[in-house]
């Protein structure tokens, strides 16, 4: 099973919102590289010997156990997965047709976003320490089969930057062009990342994360691959 980093091509353009300026016909282009770079990221971490099921730990809001609704909503009260300045919210399951996602902390919106239609969502999220309240409204929720957690942002991070390497390999003209530097300095963000998604990995499936003696571990074998 692939990881689920909830990275999408309007994500993409989030980032480098250049992009969309290019001819239309380079939009199913760039969605195929993004594709590609989550094979590319699969495959990396099982030659590393790594179940993608393990990789970050998953601290469920709901899982599979949602009611047959229009709308959920939760009180969250729970340990961030991390004490990171941000973390990823992950929707995934049986979703409706165009659905919505808000969180509130402290009263306050940290998050919104209207009339989603990807089966994978993934946002990031600020620390907010423990106490949250997320919304999820929709035209219809299938009982049992949605699920929300939160995980390291890194799975999520990791993927943008190597489709945003891919893409500007892509579009390069020349050598040394802008493309080409934009695509060079994606590729050593996505390292630098990569080294820290290795690293966050639980061993026994435990929901934790295991020691420091087998981190380092991990990482002496990405650096020795």
């Amino acid at each position: 099973m692939a990881l689920h980093t909830g990275l999408t091509y309007r994500n993409v353009l989030g980032r480098e919102p250049a992009l969309q300026s290019f001819d239309p016909a380079y939009a199913t282009a760039f969605a195929g590289l993004i594709a590609e770079a989550k094979v590319v990221i699969d495959n990396r971490l099982r030659a590393m010997g790594l179940d993608l099921n393990k990789i970050g730990i998953k601290n469920y809001i709901w899982n599979n156990d949602n009611p047959n609704v229009g709308d959920l909503n939760k009180h969250y009260n729970g340990d961030f997965p991390y004490t990171e300045p941000n973390t990823l919210l992950i929707v995934t399951g049986m979703l409706p047709p165009e659905y919505s996602v808000g969180v509130e902390f402290s009263g306050r919106a940290v998050f919104s976003e209207a009339e989603i239609t990807d089966r994978v969502f993934g946002a990031i999220l600020p620390y907010m320490d423990r106490d949250f309240f997320i919304e999820l409204s929709g035209e219809y929720f299938v009982e049992n089969r949605l699920q929300v957690y939160l995980t390291d942002p890194a799975i999520y991070m990791v993927h943008l930057y190597k489709s945003l390497e891919l893409i500007f390999e892509s579009i390069t003209a020349e050598p040394g062009d802008l493309f080409e530097q934009k695509a060079e300095r994606y590729r050593q963000l996505y390292e630098q990342e990569f080294a820290t998604l290795v690293t966050v990995y639980d061993t026994n499936g435990d929901g934790v994360v295991d020691g420091a003696d087998n981190l380092k571990q991990l990482k002496q074998v990405r650096f020795t691959r």
